[in-house]
Formats: structure tokens, C-alpha cells, sequence
């Protein structure tokens, strides 16, 4: 049986995820938190699509 995560769950997960890449990648504070917001409002794109 699947269980089901949350889309709050998911959405932290990614952007953890990207967060902890772009940590990685070493780029210059600017462009980590461009990335980082175009990822948080496609999570809120997808989630706010999907809720419909």
C-alpha cells in the first residue's frame, strides 16, 4: 500500500534539495536565491494546479 506525502512535504523536500545543490555548486548568493525562488513558485504552480 502507498502512503502519500503531503504537498507541503514535498515542496520542503525539493527546495531542501535544491537548497543543498546550490550549497554544493558554491555560486554567488544572488543567483542561489534567483533559483531558489523561481523553484518555490513553481512548487506553487504545481500545487496550486493540482489542487484544482
Amino acid at each position: 500500500m502507498k502512503k502519500e506525502v503531503s504537498n507541503a512535504t514535498a515542496n520542503m523536500i525539493t527546495i531542501g534539495g535544491v537548497s543543498a545543490m546550490l550549497f554544493i555548486a558554491g555560486l554567488p548568493v544572488v543567483v542561489n536565491i534567483g533559483i531558489l525562488g523561481f523553484t518555490a513558485l513553481g512548487c506553487k504552480y504545481l500545487t496550486d494546479k493540482h489542487n484544482k
